[in-house]
């Protein structure tokens, strides 16, 4: 199971490589489940995993949905009450884009068109722009402040807003911090118990604050080299590359 941004897909990526691609296919010829486990919506995935997107997992929204092979085996949404509650108070200071996320489609809160238009062509995102947060009539499963280069700035300020009422906040990258009722660890424990999976046999890898609670989830957790100190310290070991990790298992155990 790996995290996407930062982990396999990074800034000035055209797409997966090639390499990553054919390491996936290899997994599953082994009979070893590959899991893509992202902030990013379901729609956004399958498209970036094009080649393999009807064999693998996906963990999207940053654990509020979880699909296998297609079906959709989870869903942690916010009650519709308290999301108009907190995109009201982001909205208030107009500081923060909001992006909305539901299952197929991310509504977009913004004055800037510029915002728009890197959702739409640079994270490619399905997404509708709308004045008024009842206009979504779908479950919310994501609400994500944007500010760019500000993701620690606002966790300071807005990481504890909610979380009387559940609400978990997670920095997603530099400029983002997101909103949901759940985290990518639980949606792997959804997976592990729907699937029949323990834990000793889950690899993870991650590079950020919004994979810690997959790496208590999992028997093994790998921090990318790029991760701040803190993540480090949380995983079981380093690496540069995922593809590197898994080419060494198989040297070990498999082409022997």
């Amino acid at each position: 199971m790996s995290d996407v941004d930062g982990t396999l897909f990074h800034p000035g990526d055209i797409g997966i490589s090639v390499r990553t691609i054919e390491m996936i296919k290899k997994l599953g010829e082994y009979g070893i489940l590959f899991c893509a486990a992202s902030g990013r919506q379901h729609y956004n995935l399958q498209n970036l995993f094009r080649e393999v997107k009807n064999n693998i997992s996906y963990i999207c929204e940053n654990g509020a949905v979880a699909y296998h092979k297609g079906i959709q085996i989870y869903k942690s949404p916010i009650e519709k009450d308290i999301a108009f509650e907190i995109i009201e108070e982001l909205l208030s200071g107009g500081r923060y884009d909001l992006m909305i996320s539901t299952v197929d489609t991310s509504f977009l809160m913004t004055q800037r068109d510029e915002f728009e238009s890197f959702v739409r062509h640079d994270v490619k995102n399905h997404a509708v722009r709308i004045d008024e947060a009842n206009e979504i009539d779908d479950d919310i499963l994501k609400i994500s402040a944007f500010k760019k280069n500000s993701a620690e700035e606002m966790m300071a300020e807005l990481g504890g807003r909610w979380g009387n009422i559940s609400i978990k906040s997670a920095i997603s990258g530099a400029s983002w911090l997101d909103f949901n009722c759940a985290d990518k660890g639980r949606a792997l424990e959804e997976i592990k118990l729907s699937m029949g999976i323990k834990k000793d046999q889950i690899i993870v890898f991650g590079d950020n604050y919004n994979d810690l609670q997959m790496f208590d989830a999992a028997g093994t957790a790998y921090a990318m080299s790029s991760s701040k100190d803190e993540i480090k310290k949380k995983a079981d070991f380093v690496t540069d590359s995922v593809e590197d990790v898994i080419d060494q298992i198989f040297e070990i155990y498999y082409n022997n």
